[in-house]
């Protein structure tokens, strides 16, 4: 394992645990950055109610009261996903955000997609403005 690889892994285990996740016990030929089962991630997203799945990405769209309700929120995503090294697709439209995730090297989802969902669904319910609803997108 590189060492940003191992940087990247340790960092994923200290969110999933600041999140009181259960950390997957590793087999030999597991990473954290290993695709998931569409079953897995079917489990997993019981617990994600903004997110739901399109194609290989977890998908959310929320919307704020205003355009400068919603950058604030994005400025709010820069600690968890730098954090884990993995960052969200963002668009953008005045009011509204749809973030993607996605883990491009593994070509799915993984581990890294939910930690930071998680993150992420987190920061929804603590938003100061909170946005008006977040929803799976469609």
């Amino acid at each position: 394992m590189t060492r940003c690889k191992r940087s990247q892994h340790l960092a994923l285990l200290g969110m999933m645990l600041s999140l009181g996740m259960a950390i997957p016990m590793p087999t030999a030929e597991a990473t954290p950055f290993e695709v998931l089962t569409p079953a897995a991630v079917a489990f997993r997203l019981r617990t994600l109610p903004e997110w739901t799945v399109i194609g290989t990405q977890l998908t959310t769209t929320c919307e704020f009261d205003d355009f400068v309700s919603a950058i604030a929120f994005v400025n709010d995503l820069v600690e968890p996903a730098e954090t884990l090294a993995h960052h969200p697709d963002i668009q953008v439209a005045y009011n509204r955000l749809t973030l993607s995730l996605t883990t491009h090297d593994a070509g799915g989802l993984t581990e890294l997609d939910l930690a930071l969902a998680s993150a992420i669904s987190q920061l929804i319910n603590q938003a100061d403005p909170a946005p008006r609803q977040c929803h799976p997108a469609p």
